[in-house]
């Protein structure tokens, strides 16, 4: 069955042909989604005709994710809300960090552990955050490329932008052109 699911990658319904029994094993329902890797329309064809007890396995969430990016929809509310598994989701797949909670796109660990994994989810991050001085240090700790992201305000503050070059020297390449020409001709 797992020949015929992986030979079947532009019509995706073999899955629907396989017993109930398959369909709710949990090893073969890993395996098919292996099968069917980077292929989403694959994974949605599996997800919906598993079990509903396998539709909410956090291990078969992981699975899918890993092998595709647009999971959102068979992740149960209550899994994007749990820190744990999000943050197992995005390291699998840094694109699960737009479909967690707005609670944990509010909790700064979470923003930094998400960040680690991959730089451009700091798009998706509230406004407020990109303004807010220390989280953005905090940040440029870990990745001065998080800089790219911080607001125009704060990529303008004197002060904001001596701390960030003394955390790291070539953050100065995020300055807004006025505070760079000022370092420039405190250097000459």
């Amino acid at each position: 069955m797992l020949e015929a699911i992986e030979a079947d990658r532009k019509n995706f319904q073999a899955f629907s042909y396989a017993s109930e029994n398959l369909r709710a094993d949990k090893e073969f329902v890993l395996a098919a989604i292996n099968k069917s890797r980077n292929i989403y329309r694959g994974i949605g064809e599996i997800m919906k005709s598993i079990s509903e007890d396998l539709q909410s396995d956090p291990e078969v969430l992981i699975a899918g994710m890993e092998n595709c990016a647009v999971m959102k929809e068979y992740v149960p509310e209550k899994l994007k809300a749990d820190k744990e598994f999000m943050l197992k989701a995005i390291k699998e797949n840094a694109y699960a960090y737009i479909f967690a909670s707005e609670n944990l796109k509010a909790d700064k660990e979470f923003i930094l552990a998400a960040m680690r994994k991959r730089i451009g989810i700091l798009d998706d991050v509230p406004k407020n955050f990109k303004a807010d001085e220390e989280f953005m240090l905090m940040l440029v700790k870990e990745n001065v490329n998080s800089l790219q992201y911080a607001s125009k305000n704060l990529l303008s503050n004197r002060q904001f932008i001596l701390r960030v070059i003394k955390e790291n020297p070539n953050a100065i390449v995020f300055a807004s052109e006025e505070i760079k020409n000022k370092i420039k001709d405190l250097l000459e």
